[in-house]
């Protein structure tokens, strides 16, 4: 009989494992930022981007691919898009807000990481991502970033419906939103993702030392 459950130091395993870090871009973390500006409370990505940061550095030491998604508009947004986005003006092309959070270090992606440009909240939707885990085997999927309610939960669904393993850790996403917090991740854990934290996770890396059955 086919194995249909799984435990976490299985599904986060480094060989068969990528990070994909949603959105972390001026515009949505920094306090002038297009976000801050409109009066959005950022102090939850402010809050989590720190627990964030070392959990690249740790995923970085543990050898995991890892992709950053960077939302991007302008020339893109459709009359669908604006009809809904009024405001315009967040992580426009070629603008400051559009880059990679600057407050952390970690945010700017390394020569050899993946930076996947999206236009629309899924990263998965009319990008090369799908492709780039593929061509490395990826299984599971680890997702972070911000905000939860929308390009993290739609990324999410993206890479379920794609047959891929998702772990959340709760602790590495965020919203301006409480409640849109909470909720999302309530129902991701009970639909299609394992919800945890950065710690399992880290400590999970840490035992990874044979081989197991998603890797066979």
């Amino acid at each position: 009989m086919e194995k249909t459950s799984y435990s976490l130091e299985e599904l986060v395993d480094p060989r068969h494992s990528t990070l994909i870090v949603v959105d972390m871009q001026n515009d949505f973390c920094h306090p002038d930022g297009a976000f801050a500006k409109r009066g959005s409370d950022i102090s939850m990505v402010q809050r989590n981007g720190k627990i964030l940061a070392d959990f690249i550095t740790q995923a970085r030491n543990h050898g995991l691919l890892i992709c950053h998604t960077q939302d991007t508009h302008g020339k893109t947004d459709s009359p669908a898009w604006n009809h809904k986005h009024p405001m315009g003006g967040v992580c426009i092309d070629g603008t400051w807000g559009r880059e990679f959070w600057e407050e952390h270090k970690e945010f700017t992606p390394l020569a050899h990481e993946n930076v996947i440009t999206k236009y629309r909240y899924c990263g998965f939707t009319n990008t090369r991502m799908d492709q780039v885990l593929r061509a490395h085997g990826i299984k599971t999927v680890i997702l972070t970033g911000t905000t939860t309610e929308t390009c993290v939960e739609t990324t999410a669904r993206g890479a379920y419906m794609r047959d891929y393993f998702l772990v959340i850790p709760q602790d590495c996403v965020a919203s301006p939103y409480e409640e849109y917090h909470r909720v999302t991740l309530q129902i991701l854990g009970q639909l299609w993702a394992t919800v945890t934290t950065s710690h399992e996770i880290v400590k999970s890396w840490d035992r990874a030392k044979l081989p197991h059955a998603l890797a066979k």
